[in-house]
């Protein structure tokens, strides 16, 4: 069976003060933290495996989990608070499996994983991400290097990586050093960089709901955007 990975290692300081005490996969949302949610969500569709990649007061997390009574199997990797999310990635690769899903702690998203896993499997791709769209509030202006303007697009609706993926474990593989080192994500985008560049990346439209939350004001919009969560699952495209 499929494990999920989930990334819990961050600080969350944007969410500050809900996180000064608190790793942000424990804040709750409508009375339950949104790991809880996450961890419910995935085990209602019959994916009863993680790995929780641990930071920033793990000791909480994992008190959490062993406080709840979830029909699942918890392990935990901890490297460390300091840790970029590739170098998460790759410390618990010995627990991944071949392929596992790869989830912010940040995020839900009502993706139909049966079918994000038959698409990937038949495709044979090294990493499938789910994106959604959205629609840029400015006008955006291309120029060449002489300054001469070569396009003008109005509000356009771009795609966006949501923060959940389907990940073979062998696409670690191609890691650079210099990579673990870079701060936050910027290690992992190299590596998706450069197997897009080889052709290795499916992409898996997602129109259903997605909740994420960086600050007080989109917390407060999460909470809202909850209820939709629940009333219409499994809605991709």
């Amino acid at each position: 069976m499929i494990k999920t990975i989930i990334l819990c290692g961050g600080r969350g300081s944007r969410l500050r003060p809900l996180t000064d005490t608190v790793p942000k996969p424990l804040v709750p949302l409508n009375g339950k933290p949104i790991l809880q949610h996450n961890l419910e969500y995935y085990i209602s569709r019959g994916y009863r495996r993680f790995v929780l990649c641990l930071g920033y007061r793990g000791d909480l997390i994992r008190d959490f989990v062993s406080r709840g009574s979830f029909d699942a199997e918890v392990e935990f990797a901890d490297a460390g608070e300091q840790a970029s999310i590739l170098e998460r990635l790759c410390h618990a690769r010995p627990m991944m499996g071949k392929t596992a899903f790869v989830v912010y702690g940040d995020t839900l998203v009502s993706v139909d994983l049966d079918q994000m896993v038959a698409e990937h499997e038949r495709h044979g791709a090294a990493v499938t991400i789910t994106t959604g769209d959205i629609r840029s509030p400015f006008g955006l202006v291309t120029a060449d290097e002489a300054g001469w303007a070569r396009s003008f697009e109005e509000k356009p609706v771009l795609t966006y990586y949501i923060g959940q993926m389907l990940l073979e474990a062998a696409a670690l593989d191609d890691v650079e050093p210099a990579w673990l080192r870079m701060p936050d994500g910027e290690g992992l985008v190299r590596l998706l960089g450069r197997l897009i560049e080889e052709g290795r990346v499916r992409v898996h439209p997602h129109r259903g709901v997605q909740i994420t939350f960086n600050t007080q004001q989109e917390y407060r919009q999460a909470e809202r955007e909850l209820i939709a969560f629940f009333t219409h699952r499994e809605t991709d495209a």
